[in-house]
């Protein structure tokens, strides 16, 4: 036998190979898991995207969070939603001390 036809060829096993239920078992459960992973993961990205979707770009941010002018600052307004149209029938609500209206 020529030294080309001895590294061609791989030698032969001592004993013919067992099959092995275990490592079957193993690539079956292992594909399972994966499609259940994929089955999981590409919905939650798809429903990710939807949120973000609505979301302003970077470049907008400054024009919404402008202090003076922006649209993200403007004070909360509250309407009374009461049948009565005289303005003597408005009072104002007082505010209690307890409550700050700044993050400290």
């Amino acid at each position: 036998m020529s030294l080309t036809q001895r590294t061609a060829r791989p030698p032969a096993p001592a004993h013919p190979r067992a099959p092995q239920p275990c490592g079957r078992l193993g690539l079956i459960i292992s594909i399972l898991l994966s499609l259940a992973a994929a089955l999981v993961i590409i919905p939650l990205a798809l429903v990710y995207i939807g949120l973000l979707r609505d979301l302003p770009s970077l470049e907008t941010l400054p024009q919404y969070l402008d202090p003076p002018n922006g649209w993200l600052l403007q004070p909360t307004r509250l309407y009374d939603q009461t049948v009565s149209t005289s303005f003597s029938a408005w009072r104002i609500l007082p505010l209690p001390a307890e409550v700050s209206l700044c993050r400290r």
